[in-house]
Formats: structure tokens, C-alpha cells, sequence
């Protein structure tokens, strides 16, 4: 990828003003860290005219992206470079989770910054609003230089942005809303949630208050956050529905959502029910991720769905990776095409598998297009069973 340098010159004048509201900010940060990032920029020198809270100078743009880093941080043209390098590959897949909107007010002003001076990864990221699109991001150095980090936060707050401009529910200033945009971020860069994980301080919360069908307004309270992010990911894992439907299926609340998806008046019961089986209350979790799911005593074999679909072009072989698969399931996968063509077969597949985990593999699958047009796919999977 070639960075691009814009000249010293550049016109500034369509960048955001600074209003500092601290309490309108939407922000990541890890649980009982919110009160001190605040408080360190709220003490930050307001700088007239600049237009961000932190000097910036600009490493490179994108379509979607511009991307900045505080020349007071020694490794932020690294970062920078780093996150020139996948914006726009994960801007495409954030289009995908939100049916192919855009958002207004693109591209995205990304600052990364120390908001964490130490360089721990502590400071997390934040934007003023939930439209917001200058979004502020951490930069982790310590014990060394960690560019997934980043980009982490660039998914998690980018999210919000696209929350916003759908308009159906997801609030990023409430518990749904942020359990959202940690959850997908988490998607895409899975190893990035450690410090950063809520579910067990709701496992672990007297009596798991039901923020399913009550949302709690506000984006720092881990409890609710906890709970938000163990149900979508219960969506997700559990029930089998796939982000882009869950996105689609918007409210004002969690149960809104699982009632879109479902069709059945009450989400929270099998939820807790299920959860209580395997972490019961009144004894320590000690969960350490945000999604313990699938907990296979709920599972019914077999069962199958669809895992992806896309395009392949004439002549020409793509490939998909899907992770996260119990190794106990036995799972056998087919692709078909889902467009008509009369001349002859139009596809030939093959599967892959990685052990990445313990307990987790993940398929690579690559789909061959035989014929001499564009193929549209579908890749579903038939889980016959567990060992």
C-alpha cells in the first residue's frame, strides 16, 4: 500500500472544531478506568484553531480515512503506517455488518495519541457524540508495540459512527449501543479484548439485572455493558444468527432486538437460564472473555445455516476463513452458486483446517469459479454433531 503525504499547506478548514463536552464523549476504555480518562482530557490545553485535542501530523489518507498521530509519540508513524495498511479493509467489513450504509461527514479524522501515557493500553479511545467522526485512539507500546491494539479501537468507535447514521437503536451512549461496538471490534481483532472484557463483572453482579429488556443510559457501566456484550454474543454463537442480521435487527432495546430476530417475547429468560447453568450466581465466574458461548448443553444436533456469501470472478479462485469452531463439532461444509447460468458447473471448492486454539479451529475455504462470468456464492455448513 502506498502512503500518501498531503503537503504542508493542506486546507484544515474542514475539520472539526473542538468543543470539549466531556460528558457528551463516547468512550473505550477498560472497566473503572472512565473517571481518569476524563479527567486527563479534560485537562488537556485547548488549542484554537487547530481542530483536535492533540497536535497531529497527518501520515496519509485513504477514501474513508485520514489518518494522524501525535509527533510527541515515538512509535505513532509506525501505528499510523499500521493502521493505513487495514482501514479500509475493515471500513469494508463494518459496511457489511450495517447492510452497505455510509456514513455522512467521511472520511474519518483518526488521531492516534498517548491517551495512555505509560503506553500500557489503558487509554482506550473516544469521539465527541456518537457521529462524531474525529475519532481519538490509544496507542499501546508497552511491554512492546501492539498496532492491533489500535485498530481495536478504531473498529470499536468507527462502529458508533455507523450506529449513528443507521438511526435504529444502537445508541453508543447507552448499554446496547456500546456492547455493539465492542462486540463487532472484538470480531475482527479478538486478541485485543484482554483488560478490556465486561462479561464476568455482570456474571459476577448481585442478582444479573436485566438489561436486556431495560437499556442503561449511559456507555460507562460495566455491569450493563456486560451483560449487553454476553447477549449479543448469545445471539451471535448461541442462536446462530449472524452479525449483519443482528445489526439489521435494531431497537431501542436488546429484547426489540432478539423479538426482530426471533419472533418470541422473551429473550432474558433462556439467556439467564442457560448462563446459570454453567456460571451459577453467587460464585465467581471467572470468565476472562466476553463470550463463553456456545455452551453445548443448549445445542441440538445437527443443525446447519449459512456462514457467508460473496462473489467470485470468472476464471479465478477466492478464499474465506471462519474461526471459532468448537473442535468437538463435526462439520461438514458445501458452497453453491445462487445465480442461473445454463452453460455447464460453475464452481469447485476445498476446505482447510487450523487448529488456532485449544478448543477452537478455523476453515479456510476456497471457492474456485469455473465458468467464464462472475459466481455468486453461498457457503453453508451442516454441524451433524460433538464427540
Amino acid at each position: 500500500m502506498t502512503t500518501r503525504q498531503l503537503p504542508p499547506n493542506i486546507d484544515t478548514s474542514m475539520m472539526q472544531t473542538v468543543t470539549r463536552d466531556i460528558e457528551s464523549m463516547s468512550i473505550l476504555t477498560k472497566p473503572g478506568m472512565e473517571d481518569v480518562v476524563r479527567a486527563r482530557i479534560a485537562s488537556l490545553p485547548m488549542r484554537a484553531g487547530v481542530g483536535f485535542d492533540y497536535p497531529a501530523t497527518l501520515r496519509g489518507s485513504t477514501p474513508h480515512f485520514n489518518v494522524y498521530y501525535d509527533p510527541a509519540l515515538a512509535a505513532g508513524p509506525a501505528v499510523a503506517d499500521g493502521v493505513l495498511a487495514t482501514c479500509e479493509r475493515d471500513y469494508d467489513t463494518m459496511q457489511w455488518y450495517f447492510g452497505g450504509i455510509a456514513p455522512p461527514g467521511l472520511p474519518f479524522n483518526v488521531v492516534i495519541a498517548p491517551l495512555d501515557p505509560s503506553g500500557r493500553g489503558y487509554g482506550g479511545a473516544y469521539h465527541y457524540g456518537c457521529a462524531a467522526v474525529d475519532l481519538y485512539l490509544d496507542a499501546k507500546t508497552v511491554p512492546s508495540l501492539d498496532i492491533d491494539y489500535t485498530r481495536f479501537l478504531l473498529i470499536a468507535e468507527a462502529v458508533e459512527v455507523f450506529s449513528a447514521a443507521q438511526g435504529a437503536g444502537w445508541n453508543c451512549g447507552a448499554s446496547n449501543g456500546e456492547g455493539l461496538s465492542r462486540v463487532l471490534a472484538t470480531n475482527i481483532y479478538s486478541a485485543q479484548l484482554d483488560g478490556y472484557t465486561t462479561a464476568g463483572i455482570w456474571l459476577d453482579a448481585p442478582g444479573r439485572p436485566d438489561y436486556v429488556n431495560v437499556t442503561d443510559p449511559t456507555d460507562r457501566n460495566a455491569v450493563s455493558t456486560g451483560c449487553a456484550v454476553l447477549f449479543l454474543n448469545y445471539l451471535r454463537y448461541q442462536e446462530d444468527f449472524t452479525w449483519p442480521e443482528i445489526v439489521a435487527a435494531a431497537g431501542a432495546t436488546l429484547q426489540q432486538t432478539y423479538q426482530h430476530l426471533t419472533k418470541q417475547p422473551d429473550g432474558f429468560t433462556p439467556f439467564k437460564n442457560l448462563l446459570q447453568r454453567f456460571y451459577p450466581m453467587g460464585r465467581a465466574s471467572g470468565l476472562t472473555t466476553d463470550n463463553p458461548f456456545p455452551l453445548m448443553g443448549r445445542m441440538a444436533f445437527p443443525f446447519c445455516g449459512v456462514q457467508f456469501r460473496g462473489s467470485v470472478q470468472a476464471g479465478s479462485t477466492s478464499t474465506w476463513f471462519t474461526y471459532n469452531w468448537p473442535v468437538l463439532w463435526h462439520v461438514e461444509w458445501n458452497v453453491v452458486p445462487t445465480n442461473v447460468n445454463t452453460a455447464g458447473p460453475q464452481l469447485t471448492w476445498n476446505v482447510r483446517v487450523q487448529k488456532t486454539a485449544g478448543d477452537y479451529l478455523t476453515y479456510w475455504i476456497a471457492i474456485t469459479n469455473t465458468s467464464s462470468a462472475q459466481v455468486d456464492v453461498e457457503a453453508r455448513y451442516a454441524v451433524l454433531g460433538a464427540l
